[in-house]
């Protein structure tokens, strides 16, 4: 059931809620209101599935507290969702909504949204001492972004352990002022299946980012990992203790990994693919290093890394912004070619310096995946044309089972002729359906490629093919 109104839902048979949506966003009620809520949740004695969206509200400590008090009376509750953005909550009343949480111990599933608070990680342990006797807890979601939330905060979850069901954990802690060291303490949860740590934009540096990768060398019951440490200074030393961690987690199905603007450079690229490379049970990888300051010699390592990954299926690499060439020995085509049951690859490589013969090799490597039905590669702002090479041949034909292809070569220099060559070499694919390339402000004629595509058409294999210049 959805209620939209405070009233409404005070004068509702409130014994007969089971599954309950209490929308109050934008309200402003205000802590005096909250007594009344308090005393109707109370009342909710059957209800197993409570959604309270209180966003707000001018809601402060007293507030939480009576709200936290109305729930912890809800004996057979298992999922609970509160949605406390924007109010005026600190770390006091925090520690009291933790303390009355753990009275509900047949809890399985708990989400809390903080964001825009007042709360500070100095002084919140009992927070999670409260959450602690949730013993049946087997799901968390925690959104504590934009605060000045530090590593005491991080540290003091520890307090969980206990909670041995625990094997979903998620943690949004963007924007705060978290360091690092206490990230060693997610060691303690050893029988996490899947885990998201939201950390971008905080202020951890390389020394103390060791905690990450130390704590996912204990974490081996991992499958799903997702770690987002956008504009934080790791450097090659925090990478490094990333790839240690991964190697561990041996039975990792799903990895999403946010590198940018960490200035990891070659060094922690290496590193870092050295640990993806003993992941064999990989079946889906999403890597961001962008403006990174990697170079030919750090990608062309992390593809080959990558290679070693045999049951991966599913690839997103961006790699925008950094000085790749892929050139001489450097072709990063050949170490996803590895990738026998890959179907779907996206590659991001704007903003480097791969000229036409690095665009051709990498296409030409990346046609050793024979399963590939689905792919992306973005190279817009690059080199290509720069080498004036038009006798170079675009070969993706071993890709028998390519369906939908986009290219995007924005923006480089790219003549009639070279075009011509991709295109043809494009529309050599047997059973691709589906075909863009993006040759938008490279100098081609329109009219030339009006032509090219009529003769496509001839083919009657392609279904839709579209060139954009």
């Amino acid at each position: 059931m959805i209620i939209t109104s405070l009233n409404k839902f005070i004068s509702s048979e409130l014994s007969d809620h089971q599954n309950l949506q209490l929308n109050l966003n934008f309200n402003k009620i205000g802590d005096k209101a909250t007594y009344e809520l308090s005393e109707a949740l109370q009342k909710c004695s059957n209800i197993k599935s409570l959604k309270l969206n209180l966003k707000n509200n001018n809601i402060g400590e007293d507030g939480i507290h009576q709200i936290g008090i109305g729930i912890g009376q809800c004996k057979q509750l298992e999922d609970l969702m509160i949605d406390l953005r924007q109010n005026q909550i600190g770390h006091y009343g925090l520690c009291l909504l933790g303390t009355e949480l753990g009275k509900c111990t047949n809890l399985k599933k708990l989400i809390l949204f903080l964001h825009e608070n007042q709360i500070i990680g100095k002084y919140v342990s009992e927070f999670s001492k409260g959450l602690s006797n949730c013993i049946n807890l087997s799901s968390l979601k925690l959104e504590i972004s934009k605060g000045n939330i530090n590593d005491d905060f991080v540290s003091s979850l520890s307090e969980l352990h206990n909670c041995k069901n625990l094997k979903n954990l998620t943690l949004y802690l963007s924007n705060n002022k978290i360091e690092g060291s206490g990230l060693l303490d997610i060691k303690d949860f050893v029988n996490l299946q899947y885990l998201v740590l939201d950390l971008k934009q905080n202020k951890i540096e390389e020394e103390e980012s060791s905690g990450i990768g130390l704590a996912l060398e204990n974490l081996t019951n991992l499958i799903f990992l997702n770690i987002d440490l956008r504009v934080n200074r790791i450097k090659q030393l925090g990478a490094y203790f990333i790839g240690k961690g991964l190697a561990q987690c041996q039975n990792l199905y799903n990895l999403e990994l946010n590198l940018f603007k960490n200035k990891i450079g070659d060094e922690g690229t290496i590193d870092l693919g050295q640990g993806i490379a003993q992941c064999l049970s990989l079946n889906s990888v999403i890597i961001n290093l962008s403006e990174n300051d990697v170079s030919d010699r750090g990608a062309s390592c992390l593809f080959s890394s990558i290679g070693y990954c045999q049951k991966l299926e599913n690839l997103i690499l961006d790699l925008n912004r950094n000085t790749i060439r892929n050139e001489n020995e450097s072709n990063l085509g050949i170490g996803v070619g590895k990738c026998q049951n890959l179907i779907s690859l996206t590659l991001y490589l704007k903003f480097n310096q791969i000229k036409e013969e690095g665009f051709f090799e990498l296409c030409n490597g990346i046609g050793k995946c024979q399963k590939i039905e689905n792919l992306e590669i973005n190279l817009g702002d690059n080199h290509i044309g720069a080498q004036n090479n038009n006798q170079l041949q675009l070969d993706l034909n071993s890709c028998i089972n390519l369906k939908q292809l986009t290219i995007s070569i924005k923006q480089n220099r790219v003549g009639n002729l070279l075009a011509q060559n991709i295109v043809n070499g494009v529309s050599r694919c047997q059973n691709l359906n589906f075909a863009t390339i993006f040759f938008k402000l490279n100098g081609i004629k329109r009219q030339f490629i009006k032509q090219i595509i009529q003769n496509i058409y001839k083919t009657k294999r392609i279904v839709a093919f579209n060139i954009k210049i």
